[in-house]
């Protein structure tokens, strides 16, 4: 774009709106300044020592700014009318109203001088160049911001994965009835130990599946949104293990539910010290059994099943819910926190 050369004169008054425009500027940032006390008054939850009286004194000082303001604001406006309407094709200063002044944010363009000290840069004068600019940054954060949602997925991805393998690894552990470091934690726990072993596993066994559920639930509502994100963002490294996994861990939880192998009532576990499935050859022989009329009573089964089923209900009623977190917080799920935090 060419300008027109400005005769000194011109360029007197072009001097003259800048001084002005300098001077809304500074009066502006004053106001806003001292209007600070009134602001922090009015937000909940923040603390005050000024009164009344003090308050009566701030508004009656912002009047009296804000009259000043004005004056300047007229100034400015009526010099930039007038050279706008002499220099039709020299870029002229934005005119602009009290009530739009105060609500301009700290960005707004009017507060570039680019028109006064680079009046021949199309960035400073330009609006179409101006608009660009924004346009191409706001553009580069949203890119910035998709990376790093991609980022923030896998991360959540990576702790769920790494939560889920720890907690059905302690399952396992608790539900063998092996003695193995990693349980000890846990079984220790001051709220426990007062048990008998068989029950304090139980006990423990019942908080680490009621996690586990937690962590599954978790998982299942994240599974589309994150997959969708995971698929919509620049591949890194380590994506390929992420999704394997990832998918691994769903599908064991679609066939256990679907297998009645899984339960997601708290407790509801196989027998500790017991096989999760029992041979073929057992089930043929107690079919065998029953077709010969030699059923074994279950009474005895049952009666045990009935008083495990009120020992965890009294379990589920001791362990509330801080006990449980602190427990379960306290056993060692090999998994860093703070790589998700």
């Amino acid at each position: 774009m060419q300008f027109h050369e400005l005769s000194e004169h011109e360029k007197d008054k072009l001097l003259q709106i800048w001084y002005l425009k300098s001077e809304i500027r500074h009066k502006f940032l004053a106001m806003i300044q001292e209007k600070q006390p009134l602001v922090r008054v009015c937000r909940p939850g923040e603390q005050t020592t000024l009164g009344t009286n003090g308050q009566q004194k701030i508004i009656e000082s912002l009047r009296k700014r804000a009259k000043n303001l004005r004056k300047v604001l007229n100034k400015y406006n009526k010099k930039a009318k007038s050279f706008a309407r002499l220099n039709p094709e020299h870029p002229h200063p934005r005119q602009i109203k009290y009530a739009d002044l105060m609500n301009l944010d700290a960005e707004d363009p009017f507060w570039n001088n680019g028109l006064f000290t680079n009046e021949n840069e199309p960035w400073a004068v330009d609006s179409n160049t101006q608009n660009g600019i924004r346009y191409l940054a706001a553009m580069n954060r949203g890119t910035e911001e998709k990376r790093r949602l991609g980022w923030e997925v896998r991360r959540a991805m990576r702790w769920a994965i790494e939560r889920h393998d720890s907690l059905r690894g302690l399952l396992d552990t608790i539900t063998s009835g092996t003695d193995h470091e990693r349980t000890r934690t846990l079984l220790g726990h001051h709220t426990l130990i007062s048990l008998d072993p068989h029950k304090r596993r139980m006990a423990a066994q019942a908080v680490l599946h009621s996690k586990f559920m937690e962590n599954y639930n978790l998982q299942r509502a994240w599974n589309i949104p994150c997959l969708q994100v995971f698929d919509k963002t620049e591949r890194q490294m380590g994506d390929a293990e992420i999704q394997e996994r990832w998918l691994a861990q769903m599908k064991f939880f679609d066939n256990g539910f679907n297998h009645g192998t899984a339960s997601m009532i708290p407790g509801d576990l196989p027998v500790i010290g017991e096989d999760n499935e029992r041979p073929d050859n057992d089930v043929d022989r107690d079919q065998e059994d029953i077709e010969h009329g030699e059923e074994e009573p279950a009474a005895i089964d049952d009666k045990e099943d009935d008083e495990d089923d009120e020992y965890m209900q009294e379990v589920a009623n001791m362990l509330n819910e801080n006990m449980m977190a602190e427990i379960a917080n306290e056993a060692d799920y090999g998994v860093d926190k703070d790589d998700y935090e």
